[in-house]
């Protein structure tokens, strides 16, 4: 009897290092994959200025892109006389509403999707009609803001 006792013990200490075990290769490669990407990031930004740099030496683009410009602004007063209208004043508003509403119903779905996941240790859900469908977390690891912390 004591031999099971001592044998659950092994194991149950062996399952605790292998889960730690475990646990800091996972940090590793957490940390790792970071790195990557912030070394990856640095990479992008110094090669898009590089790209950048040949644009604005050519005489051509700049020219273009001047007029891009002058037409980009012309475009931006026409809108805003347009938007000055009451009808289109009106739909402005009712699509920020109704946008505002749709990220608000989302966040609440996300919410009870949380909850239902939890209480029933399931991450698949049907709806009206039959057709399954899957609960999808998206983690992401940001720094942590200074407001937070202790």
């Amino acid at each position: 009897m004591e031999t099971d006792s001592s044998q659950q013990a092994l194991t149950t200490q062996s399952s605790s290092d292998d889960k730690a075990t475990s646990l800091l290769t996972l940090e590793r490669l957490i940390l790792n994959i970071v790195a990557d990407i912030d070394e990856q990031s640095q990479e992008l930004r110094t090669q898009k200025e590089m790209l950048t740099s040949i644009f604005e030496s050519d005489p051509d683009y700049r020219e273009v892109t001047e007029k891009a410009k002058s037409v980009q602004k012309e475009k931006n007063q026409i809108r805003q006389r347009l938007q000055q209208q009451p009808q289109a004043s009106d739909l402005a508003r009712k699509v920020k509403e109704i946008s505002q509403e749709i990220k608000e119903k989302r966040d609440s779905l996300s919410n009870h999707l949380q909850q239902y996941a939890l209480l029933s240790g399931t991450t698949q859900f049907e709806d009206d009609e039959g057709q399954v469908r899957e609960i999808v977390y998206i983690a992401k690891l940001v720094k942590r803001s200074a407001k937070f912390l202790p």
